[in-house]
């Protein structure tokens, strides 16, 4: 847990971060126990991204996230929509959401996009954890367990042992290849040992390929998000402010030389 000054320059996301980083942490612990137990489980994970794409249909939305995606995407906004709309309400099925999202909430609630039954936790522990050098938590557990990494290849060559790898676009993922690598992966789980757990990093299409594997897999693996915290430990990750204040050591530990 922090202690201490908080760093001056940083936004307010990340200041967050400091002032509640006690929440962040038992949270943190929480789903480490159960990738230590084998307790399979989904984890799909709503930033202000995703929460845009969610209201792209309700007014002109330009641009992309920092992983390229495009928001305007009809097909993307569809899932991102109906995984709020008709969630998996089920204890092996974790619905996370950003603190800052609130900007967004109250929009996506007048246009219908939302439900009150999910009961959100924090979607940004792997931040908090890099950004506090409590990320060799999760790392060490994927080494030692049957672990998958879902991802654009240049997220493939790092010191993080993964057993296998499945290649995705590198933006876009869900428009060029989404129901594909359902099919894809759902083919290739049938033959991992149970408890298996497989990683994502594809950016916003993360929650539709989730939430469809999830249906398929049901409580033989563990489907999470991790979202970026792999990219500052390859060449050419892509950039985000949060990791400049990452402790150099993990760095060191986890790229690969």
């Amino acid at each position: 847990m922090f202690s201490g000054d908080i760093p001056e320059g940083i936004n307010d996301t990340i200041r967050n971060y400091y002032i509640n980083s006690g929440r962040f942490e038992n949270q943190y612990l929480w789903i480490l126990d159960k990738l230590k137990n084998k307790e399979a489980f989904s984890h799909i994970r709503y930033g202000d991204g995703e929460c845009i794409c969610s209201l792209s249909a309700h007014h002109e939305q330009g641009g992309t996230n920092y992983d390229g995606d495009r928001y305007s995407s009809p097909s993307l906004n569809k899932e991102i929509v109906n995984a709020l709309v008709n969630p998996i309400l089920s204890d092996r099925f974790i619905y996370g959401m950003a603190d800052h999202c609130g900007t967004w909430i109250g929009e996506m609630k007048n246009h219908g996009i939302w439900n009150e039954e999910i009961k959100f936790k924090q979607s940004e522990l792997f931040i908090w954890a890099s950004i506090f050098g409590k990320i060799d938590m999760l790392f060490n557990i994927l080494n030692k367990k049957k672990s998958i990494l879902v991802a654009p290849k240049y997220l493939h060559q790092t010191n993080i042992k993964f057993n296998d790898y499945i290649e995705t676009p590198t933006q876009n993922t869900w428009v060029a290849r989404g129901k594909e690598l359902v099919e894809e992966i759902h083919k290739k789980s049938l033959s991992y040992p149970k408890g298996s757990i497989f990683c994502f990093c594809v950016g916003m299409s993360s929650i539709p390929i989730i939430y469809h594997l999830h249906k398929l897999i049901e409580d033989r693996h563990t489907l999470i998000d991790i979202g970026s915290v792999i990219d500052p430990y390859v060449e050419n990750g892509r950039f985000r402010s949060w990791m400049d204040l990452m402790p150099q050591k993990n760095k060191d530990r986890w790229t690969k030389q």
